[in-house]
């Protein structure tokens, strides 16, 4: 039980370095998540960092039409459990603040919604997406009706 405590105290959220983009990349491959926007956005990139190993990572990205999403919040599985993507997630609604963004969204499944709950996010209707992402347009899955995202929202000045 103290070991857990510990990990969690020491653990540093910092801007994702250039060089850290390949231990990035295999972090949210791990976890099945997508990496093609990590090259794209990694100006937004913050990492986890216990012991000088990057441990988690998550990113905010910012689309033309205003929308700012939260993406790629990945945690190492034997960290897993102890609030490191509570932090990670809280530090992005930090910037998104201090950018006077308002809301936040994030698309995710039904696996880690509940996560996303307990941070307020709120669940949206699912036509929503076509209006926030352009991309889901052209999407195999959302095309033929089997797009399992969930899309929510949460509001930074409650």
């Amino acid at each position: 039980m103290f070991e857990n405590k510990k990990k969690s105290q020491n653990i540093r959220l910092r801007s994702m370095k250039k060089n850290e983009i390949n231990s990035v990349i295999s972090l949210v491959k791990k976890l099945k998540l997508p990496v093609e926007h990590v090259l794209e956005y990694n100006n937004f990139f913050i990492v986890a960092e216990y012991q000088n190993k990057i441990i988690g990572c998550g990113c905010l990205t910012f689309y033309d039409n205003n929308i700012v999403e939260i993406r790629s919040i990945a945690v190492k599985k034997r960290f897993q459990k102890r609030r490191v993507g509570s932090k990670i997630i809280k530090k992005l609604f930090e910037i998104a603040k201090r950018k006077n963004i308002h809301t936040v969204y994030t698309r995710t499944s039904m696996k880690t919604k509940g996560f996303f709950l307990k941070l307020e996010f709120k669940e949206m209707p699912k036509n929503m997406i076509l209006r926030l992402f352009d991309k889901c347009k052209s999407c195999e899955k959302y095309v033929n009706n089997k797009c399992d995202s969930i899309l929510m929202d949460v509001n930074l000045l409650e």
